[in-house]
């Protein structure tokens, strides 16, 4: 008799199609990237932030990959179970190493063997990150140097979306969004990621972005039988911040939100 499925989030992962460059952290300061890296070719470094949190909308196992969306069409997954919905979005905290129940319409998948998943998350993202950096640095533009410590503060679409001082600075939970201009995709299989509209159609530009559906072939096929009790849903955040250098050479600094990767496994 097949056993009811429990969906658990044990951790939290990112995705993106170029090599990311870690920031390097020496005694609990992090070094401002400066120059374009060699492996990523941009001014900016990536690392793990104090808190995120994202919403997801719905996961999905598929016996094969499912077909991209177009202007007109949605995901085809016409090959693919459903394994957890929620139409008002599941806000999935992540702290450190620390674990998540997930609410929602959960859903025991036919036993089988599924080689690729599928998830669709809200745009929106909550960063908050608070850290030294090797020099001091400018948080609102205008030339002037504020000081080497930093953090999150207010909203995406806020000039003070940033603070730096010369002493410890409070973070506060900021509003970042995944939008054009990101490069998507998980690290994991083969990956491939689109921003779309409510419809889940591919939307047109930043404006008409309200998820980000992403899919991926599974290094190891999950495979359920009867035996199987549980679905772990692994994220992993050690590359979710993006500490960008916004005028290349001179120190002024944007935290953005950088990948996270999904993992699932079954037990």
């Amino acid at each position: 008799m097949k056993k009811n499925i429990l969906l658990a989030l044990v951790a939290l992962f990112g995705f993106s199609n170029v090599v990311l460059a870690d920031c390097t952290i020496s005694s609990g300061i992090t070094d401002f990237p400066l120059a374009p890296h060699a492996d990523s070719g941009d001014n900016t470094c990536y690392t793990e932030p104090d808190f995120a949190q994202y919403t997801f909308y719905e996961m999905g196992l598929c016996t094969s990959a499912a077909g991209a969306p177009t202007s007109s069409t949605v995901l085809n997954t016409a090959n693919c179970q459903t394994v957890l919905s929620s139409t008002s979005g599941i806000a999935v905290q992540v702290d450190n190493g620390a674990t998540s129940d997930i609410s929602g319409n959960i859903i025991r998948p036919a036993n089988g063997t599924y080689t690729h998943g599928y998830v669709r998350v809200g745009k929106a993202i909550t960063l908050r990150d608070s850290r030294e950096y090797n020099m001091s640095l400018d948080s609102n533009y205008d030339d002037a140097v504020n000081g080497e410590f930093c953090a999150t503060t207010a909203d995406e679409d806020d000039a003070d979306a940033v603070t730096c001082s010369t002493s410890a600075v409070t973070a506060v939970n900021s509003l970042r969004s995944f939008s054009f201009g990101n490069d998507f995709s998980w690290p994991s299989g083969t990956p491939t990621a689109w921003l779309v509209k409510s419809d889940e159609n591919l939307a047109n530009d930043s404006n008409d972005v309200v998820y980000l559906i992403g899919t991926a072939e599974f290094p190891t096929p999950v495979v359920l039988t009867d035996d199987s009790t549980s679905m772990n849903i692994a994220i992993k955040v050690s590359n979710a911040l993006a500490v960008d250098n916004r005028d290349n050479t001179g120190h002024r600094v944007n935290l953005q939100a950088g990948p996270f990767n999904l993992v699932m496994t079954v037990k």
